[in-house]
């Protein structure tokens, strides 16, 4: 039952993923390459969730988790993908979660095997225009995050209490997509959902604390680098920042280190839009990552450039690019917004 361009109504959407979850028996959860906090929260609560019913559950992610989402309880139970000892177990799966992504590349390692595997494929996102790659999606672009549509299927279950653990998850994706519910998706609605969480045991200061407070020195210095090289376009209302490999190279640090660096542009006065150039130092591929304030759509830049996300929080990522080229086509064509 694909429904990738269905009008079925959200909430059977939801109804229907609960089913397929609670029907799996041998299931695997996966995401996107450098997992976010609504990529390793929802897969968490997914993994608790689904272990408690007895569900033969295992989570298997392209890359290894950042510093700053290991203070997660089970985080030992995210398993860097190893296609020759793990290949099998995704083929075997008999329902496969795909959550926090529209399309597989952005699977990585753990894409071909997905691909072939002959199990249920389920996703679970709140992205536009997702590729046709499943057999059910539980799509919604009005959601503030994965976390959210996960916690909305756990709900079916009739006086479900969550445990720490799934509150734990839960409110670590919803607060990381939400921008510590700043972005225009904080509604009262998850206000409400976050309370629940918070009554089942999440604790607002210690994730925060956890996630936001604890940046390596080294990293601190990246940032300072980043935001020393800013630049301004379009009178002040675009700053763009950009790293270069030596600028890793020389800090010992990795593109994991970049975390929030791109928001703290939006935070200048008359910037309206953010972007960050990153040059990999590993291989050859550029990330960008864009921001952006009231009503400009930062999403249609990143689709210039192969990339996707929301209006205010978007990316793309290059392979074999210029630097000076991508960064002169960034600042063109943002200063087309103006």
């Amino acid at each position: 039952m694909n429904n990738l361009n269905d009008t079925t109504g959200i909430d059977n959407k939801i109804k229907k993923c609960f089913e397929y979850l609670n029907d799996a028996k041998k299931l695997i959860i996966s995401s996107h390459i450098h997992p976010d906090g609504d990529a390793v929260g929802s897969a968490l609560a997914l993994y608790y969730y689904a272990t408690q019913k007895s569900i033969d559950t295992k989570i298997y992610f392209h890359s290894p988790l950042p510093y700053n989402l290991k203070y997660l309880t089970g985080t030992e139970f995210i398993v860097k993908y190893d296609d020759k000892l793990h290949r099998q177990d995704v083929l075997n799966a008999d329902t496969i979660f795909i959550i926090d992504l529209n399309e597989t590349v952005r699977l990585g390692s753990v894409e071909d095997a997905i691909i072939k595997a002959k199990g249920k494929k389920i996703v679970i996102d709140h992205h536009l225009f997702p590729k046709d790659f499943a057999d059910f999606y539980l799509v919604d672009s009005m959601a503030s995050s994965t976390g959210e549509l996960v916690y909305k299927v756990m709900k079916q279950e009739e006086g479900i209490v969550f445990t720490k653990e799934i509150a734990y998850g839960l409110y670590t994706a919803i607060m990381t997509d939400t921008g510590s519910f700043r972005f225009p998706r904080s509604t009262s609605e998850v206000h409400r959902i976050v309370a629940e969480l918070i009554d089942c045991g999440a604790d607002p200061v210690e994730i925060y604390d956890n996630y936001y407070n604890i940046i390596p020195p080294n990293a601190a210095i990246l940032h300072g680098i980043a935001l020393a090289g800013m630049e301004f376009f379009c009178n002040g209302n675009f700053c763009l920042l950009t790293l270069t490999k030596d600028d890793f190279i020389k800090t010992g640090t990795t593109v994991q280190d970049v975390e929030g660096i791109v928001e703290k542009s939006v935070t200048i006065r008359d910037v309206k839009v953010g972007a960050l150039i990153t040059q990999n130092p590993e291989d050859n591929v550029i990330k960008l990552s864009f921001r952006s304030k009231g009503d400009v759509n930062v999403r249609q830049i990143a689709a210039l450039f192969g990339g996707g996300g929301h209006q205010q929080a978007a990316g793309a990522k290059i392979e074999n690019a210029d630097f000076n080229e991508i960064r002169s086509k960034i600042i063109d064509s943002i200063s087309e917004l103006f």
